[in-house]
């Protein structure tokens, strides 16, 4: 794979004036998990990714991490060569005002970079500072590897110059996650072929397989009190983008209800027609369903609300997921949340 065009971007290491270089004692693994390791390695070597090095200044561990398939992730403990590297200062886009910019638009995209950092190639006389050991032989990459300090500045910074023209306009991006964003849904077939014409000229690939239209998960957080929420979108690869939001004090029911209610209407907004909704007050789904009676005076407004919105998509499902593992998915937060999955 050519990669990202050098005259847009190299990532160089920047490494402090008198900084001694670290070579970490080899660690050693189960021998199940050696030809697992190498099988990846040599995906590596075979994309050119890296390349074999005998006596380099430093040299760090891998951390092999066993993914969701039963494949192993090898990972490099940079720890070392990141405490030795100031912090590139380029701000990464605030994801609040980004959810906020999509809003209203009637087609939407989602896609994110194929091999993603791995496109951005390392400035040649920083290559041999990221070697990494393992059984098979000491290796260092050619282009900018995961884990990195300042990896995703220089993505971000790669991207602001390639999408210039259209970002905030009918693009936007968070280091290798794109939206492409159309008000009329007539025309997002032309914007697609725009910043794919744009993506080839600069040889950046986008992974096909992570390419979605319309298609996102919703969470949202209350605090006890309703004081304020935290809603957050979470792409098909489970990227999240938290927006902020202000509620008036209410009680967790209160706060149960606006959740699903703020989220159906936006995805209804959005054009979505097929939801599923779940929520860890069994008390409040079974209200939505209309297994449960609504008793109490301040919930029926709510009540009425939801069953307004249920008429206009006729597709929704509705499920309890109990608080531990609805918590799990949003970072252990115990405050009362909500799920809503949208499809087109």
């Amino acid at each position: 794979m050519p990669g990202l065009d050098p005259t847009i971007a190299i990532h160089n290491l920047a490494i402090k004036t008198g900084v001694k270089p670290v070579k970490q004692t080899q660690r050693w693994f189960r021998p199940e998990l050696v030809p697992k390791i190498e099988k990846e390695v040599d995906k590596l070597l075979k994309a050119d990714f890296i390349r074999e090095v005998r006596y380099p200044s430093w040299i760090a561990n891998i951390v092999p991490v066993m993914k969701k398939n039963g494949q192993i992730r090898v990972c490099v403990d940079f720890r070392d060569l990141n405490k030795a590297c100031p912090k590139d200062d380029f701000s990464l886009p605030v994801t609040e005002l980004m959810v906020d910019a999509t809003t209203g638009h009637e087609a939407l995209s989602f896609m994110d970079g194929s091999s993603g950092y791995n496109q951005i190639r390392m400035d040649p006389k920083d290559e041999e500072k990221t070697a990494f050991c393992m059984p098979k032989g000491i290796f260092y990459y050619k282009v900018m590897p995961f884990g990195l300090k300042n990896a995703g500045a220089t993505y971000q910074r790669a991207m602001q110059r390639i999408l210039d023209d259209f970002l905030h306009k009918f693009v936007e991006c968070y280091v290798d996650d794109l939206v492409v964003k159309t008000i009329s849904r007539g025309d997002h077939l032309k914007d697609l072929r725009v910043v794919f014409e744009h993506l080839q000229r600069h040889q950046l690939k986008m992974n096909p397989l992570n390419t979605t239209s319309m298609e996102d998960v919703f969470r949202w957080r209350y605090t006890k009190n309703g004081a304020g929420a935290d809603i957050i979108f979470m792409s098909p690869n489970d990227d999240l983008m938290p927006y902020s939001i202000l509620s008036h004090c209410c009680t967790n029911n209160e706060a149960e209800n606006q959740a699903i209610i703020l989220g159906w209407g936006m995805t209804i907004e959005m054009g979505l027609n097929r939801l599923e909704i779940f929520g860890n007050s069994a008390l409040v789904i079974k209200q939505v369903i209309g297994d449960f009676e609504v008793r109490k005076d301040e919930l029926v407004p709510y009540h009425k609300e939801a069953q307004r919105l249920l008429e206009k998509i006729p597709n929704v499902t509705l499920g309890h997921v109990p608080r531990a593992k609805s918590s799990r998915c949003i970072g252990r937060n115990r405050r009362k949340s909500s799920t809503i999955r949208c499809k087109a």
